[in-house]
């Protein structure tokens, strides 16, 4: 189920106002899947519309009220409210989510981007170094191996 919620994420970032266009009809037509594309959609507009990361927040904050035991959309709050510059709340979210998403290179990634953000160098590397880890073919896997890079040279 995770490596499917990866590789459908992935193909959604490849693209961008198309997929955020189709999420939103799904949404609308509260299909079985109206949570994930809720999330999804709360996501998108978050990492392609940084004029939008109000609605963003407020489509990720209630679909996590709807499934509070949803990791992944939790992570995707967590990662939207450190965007829009929240720290606290992002620290609150993405520490709670990664504990089920250890294996997810993009949590980590988040994780890892936030904790630089706030000053944290050894965890942040912590968490690059494990998205770094993982296949290139993964989101947020570039971006922590880039990152990390310049933080060992």
């Amino acid at each position: 189920e995770l490596e499917v919620w990866l590789e459908f994420r992935r193909v959604l970032s490849d693209l961008n106002d198309e997929a955020i266009v189709r999420l939103e009809k799904i949404i609308v037509d509260a299909g079985p899947f109206y949570l994930e594309a809720s999330n999804d959609l709360a996501y998108q507009l978050a990492e392609h519309h940084s004029d939008r990361l109000n609605e963003a927040a407020a489509i990720a904050d209630n679909t996590l009220k709807q499934n509070p035991s949803n990791a992944a959309s939790r992570e995707t709050l967590g990662w939207i409210e450190h965007l829009r510059g929240n720290h606290e709340q992002a620290l609150h979210h993405l520490s709670r989510s990664i504990r089920y998403l250890t294996k997810v290179p993009e949590a980590h990634y988040h994780l890892g981007i936030l904790y630089e953000s706030v000053g944290n160098r050894q965890w942040a590397r912590r968490h690059m170094e494990a998205a770094a880890a993982a296949d290139d073919a993964l989101q947020g896997v570039s971006q922590a191996k880039i990152q990390f890079g310049k933080w060992t040279n």
